[in-house]
């Protein structure tokens, strides 16, 4: 049976109200709507209609979510609100939320939405009839005490700032067996420290501005606010804290508090917006890889061709003269492989998907993070490094490098910048035959005793105070999606020590070395380079075409009309990502009619691959190199290719 259900949503886009409107219906509601895209006709519709759920896009031409969010809660109705965005950061959906929006919904996981808008009508609901009880509370103060008893959420009455009673739920909240347990302490003591004086001078106010004559009807109830409590045994417990003024309560006034115990709702939260923020950071560094490769491989092989172009006029330019310009070079072609390294690191931090896990080489992955960390870590301590040799584990690349990046960040925060000649970081890396074990150790501030239990919370990690910041809870998230353990060992001022042990995968021998590659045939190797970056092909063509011939064909389209006329090329090396006409498109073509020439495409790749190209490359058997290209791999694949062509018999008429 269909639910009926009241929708008021603001968004320009007709379309996005539409989409919207049909997962509802598809999860059984029957919604009747109203679409609104400026002030007035938002504020119209609130005070003329009644509505479930207000359903608000974040950016409108005229005005935003947030600026319809403060506008719903100006005019006291309880109605709950719920941002859409085409993406939201960190710092906005913490904003919204503690601005009072119910929750946040991607434009791309609209699947989400009926979900939200059930839990926050249900909730919405809720809070309705507890509105009741509080006016039925300050009609009769003995249904007041019964219904305080068994109301699910946690409920004080304050005097004299103190406890004067507390129910059964509010006892459970903070881990006491009675709510007796409770008497007597002051509402703020039982929160984190850093909140106390927040929370004692809000509840102050309330008494104070609802103690005056003829208090106005909207302060009849505070705002929830929230904050962390501390229970009995030490652990934080995220809470939504209302306050409301009663005139008589044992015949005297009193500040009733309803604390709601939102940990598990909270903690989700930090895991999303973690979540998030690791998705960013790959999305970073693949587009950063993306920009850097194009230009480095023209870059590297214009620098192998001048190397190559001053040693042949060593005689017209001197001796010495050739050499200071081959010196030049070669510390410039350095330079290049210290950003192609770079560049290769950024490339698997991009690859995050935890759903794409192979054997994973864990040094490599522990000296990419160190490169990224290297000039952090290296302003605050003394790195040292004790890798054995190459284990594997089952692991995604991507998250692997993102573990280790956390982990040696929160190292490198834990020192004190001033004795930095005197601090320590030490990265060893051993395996035996059912484990790999990673052990990052640092001589830092160390945490407490009574904190080593709590540093893999996000939300205390991230109200704490402390040190650790996000860093632990990223990594042992990580350290658990892929399936290993991570431990710490620490004390205050001796240091900390992380320990992260994954299932070894068995290992690997060595590849037997290649032979030596055969001398370039006779017959001069043919070479079609297709790039929409012209002065990449120009660089390579360059360097090929001394011992080859070399064809450009600028982008796919010329590439496919160009072999349609000649198709007579032991080697065509073309570009992946391509405007228009891209490299699979090219395969795909040559597939369908002529599959031979097909065979002959080698594929140059960038970053930031999507799905489509990834599933696109383990489909197909073709050979790939990353740009930028190493030259000399290059030309060692024409002379193969070429001598592999022209011991081939010739197929008969």
């Amino acid at each position: 049976m269909s639910k009926p259900l009241r929708v008021l949503i603001v968004d320009e886009s007709e379309e996005d109200a539409s989409l919207a409107i049909r997962e509802l219906r598809r999860s059984g509601y029957e919604p009747t709507h109203e679409r609104c895209d400026t002030q007035a006709a938002f504020k119209a519709a609130l005070e003329w209609k009644t509505w479930d759920v207000i359903i608000a896009d974040y950016e409108l031409p005229r005005f935003n979510g947030l600026t319809a969010l403060g506008i719903a809660r100006e005019t006291g109705l309880d109605i709950p609100f719920i941002l859409v965005s085409g993406t939201i950061g960190e710092s906005l959906a913490v904003t919204a939320m503690k601005a009072g929006a119910q929750d946040y919904v991607l434009k791309g996981d609209l699947a989400r939405l009926p979900a939200a808008v059930e839990r926050e009508v249900r909730e919405a609901k809720v809070r309705k009839k507890r509105r009741e009880v509080e006016e039925t509370l300050q009609r009769s103060y003995r249904s007041f005490r019964q219904v305080l008893d068994s109301a699910p959420d946690g409920i004080a009455v304050v005097r004299d700032d103190k406890l004067v009673y507390a129910n059964h739920a509010l006892a459970t909240c903070f881990g006491h067996e009675s709510p007796d347990d409770l008497l007597g302490a002051s509402p703020w003591s039982l929160l984190a420290r850093d909140d106390r004086a927040e929370a004692e001078s809000w509840m102050r106010e309330i008494l104070e501005a609802k103690a005056a004559p003829q208090p106005p009807a909207s302060a009849r109830q505070a705002p929830a606010r929230e904050y962390l409590g501390v229970r009995v045994d030490g652990a934080v417990v995220a809470l939504d804290i209302s306050a409301s003024y009663v005139e008589n309560f044992d015949g005297l006034p009193a500040l009733v508090l309803f604390v709601r115990d939102a940990t598990e709702k909270r903690r989700a939260m930090a895991q999303v917006i973690m979540a998030d923020r690791l998705v960013a950071t790959g999305m970073l560094a693949a587009g950063a890889a993306l920009e850097l490769n194009n230009p480095l491989s023209y870059i590297a092989s214009n620098l192998t061709f001048l190397a190559e172009e001053a040693t042949k006029l060593e005689g017209e330019l001197g001796k010495e003269r050739a050499h200071e310009m081959t010196q030049v070079i070669g510390e410039a072609k350095a330079g290049i492989e210290r950003i192609r390294t770079i560049v290769r690191d950024l490339r698997s931090l991009s690859h995050t998907d935890d759903q794409d896990r192979g054997r994973v080489e864990v040094r490599g992955a522990l000296e990419s993070a160190l490169s990224m960390a290297w000039s952090e870590m290296r302003s605050v301590a003394n790195v040292t490094k004790d890798l054995v040799a190459s284990p594997r584990v089952l692991a995604n690349e991507g998250r692997l490098i993102q573990l280790f990046l956390a982990l040696f960040t929160n190292a490198a925060q834990a020192m004190e910048r001033k004795n930095a000649d005197a601090n320590e970081i030490r990265v060893s890396l051993n395996q035996d035959e059912t484990s790999v074990t990673v052990e990052i150790s640092d001589n830092g501030r160390g945490i407490p005793e009574d904190q080593l239990e709590k540093v893999f919370d996000p939300l205390y990690s991230a109200r704490s105070g402390g040190n650790t910041g996000l860093g632990l809870s990223v990594a042992h998230g990580i350290v658990q999606s892929l399936g290993g353990s991570l431990t710490i060992q620490s004390a205050p001022q001796r240091g900390t020590t992380v320990r992260v042990v994954f299932p070894a995968e068995a290992r690997v021998p060595s590849p037997t070395p290649m032979a030596a590659a055969a001398s370039m045939p006779p017959e001069q190797a043919r070479v079609l380079l297709v790039d929409d970056e012209p002065l990449i092909s120009a660089s390579l063509r360059r360097l090929l075409m001394r011992d080859c011939e070399v064809v450009i064909a600028n982008g796919g389209a010329e590439a496919l009309a160009h072999l349609k006329l000649d198709d007579g090329f032991d080697v065509i090396f073309c570009d992946l990502m391509m405007p228009d006409v891209t490299g699979m498109d090219v395969y795909a073509e040559l597939k369908k009619d002529r599959p031979e020439i097909a065979e002959r495409l080698v594929f140059l790749t960038g970053a930031g691959f999507t799905p489509r190209i990834q599933e696109f490359l383990n489909r197909v058997s073709n050979a790939r190199m990353d740009k930028p290209v190493d030259v000399q791999k290059i030309r060692t694949m024409v002379r193969d290719r070429s001598a592999s062509r022209r011991r081939q018999p010739t197929p008969q008429a």
